[in-house]
């Protein structure tokens, strides 16, 4: 079947990561993830990491490297043992100078992966700090937002919107300092 553009709906949700320790190479953080990837089991799944064309390369001066994996499990509504459904995913790991993206299209999986950073029990992930918020929003927010996804702080309730989507010219403007104090932004474009 083929599909339409118009229902594909692709995003970038990275990791940013400092350097603090070099020297950490993509091909060093490459090999630690496939490392994770052979030595994660349970859950009656079975993991596959794939050959790839060209696992690490230099584009505009940043140093990047993939790996692509499947999981073939059954599915969670057959009780049955002879029906199997396969997921493939990648991960993508960019370095400029010191700082690393990393991309993964299985949250799950991305989740171990800064537990372990944060947790600092892996070697090669020793040299690594995560970002803060702070300074996220210091390096790629900058005066001209036009959409502001706000997601509420605030315990739920029926008269207060647990999210809202704002777009406009000004959005500064557009907030309100007393109604809108219990949101965060949790994306912006």
């Amino acid at each position: 079947m083929a599909i339409s553009h118009d229902v594909c709906t692709p995003f970038l949700s990275a990791t940013l990561l400092n350097v603090e320790t070099p020297p950490i190479t993509v091909d060093g953080l490459r090999r630690e993830m496939r490392n994770q990837l052979k030595n994660a089991t349970g859950g009656g799944v079975t993991r596959a990491i794939h050959e790839v064309k060209d696992p690490i390369f230099r584009t505009s001066g940043v140093d990047v490297g993939w790996i692509h994996f499947s999981e073939t499990r059954s599915p969670a509504w057959y009780a049955g043992g002879d029906l199997d459904e396969t997921h493939h995913h990648s991960i993508f790991i960019l370095k400029k100078g010191g700082v690393i993206a990393l991309a993964f299209s299985d949250p799950a999986l991305r989740n171990t992966i800064v537990a372990d950073i944060r947790k600092r029990q892996v070697k090669l992930f020793r040299g690594l700090k995560l970002l803060t918020g702070k300074q996220i929003n210091d390096a790629f927010v900058r005066a001209r937002v036009r959409t502001l996804w706000l997601s509420g702080a605030h315990r739920r309730t029926s008269t207060k919107a647990d999210s809202k989507i704002l777009s406009g010219l000004e959005l500064e403007a557009a907030l309100d300092p007393l109604q809108d104090q219990s949101y965060y932004f949790s994306s912006v474009r």
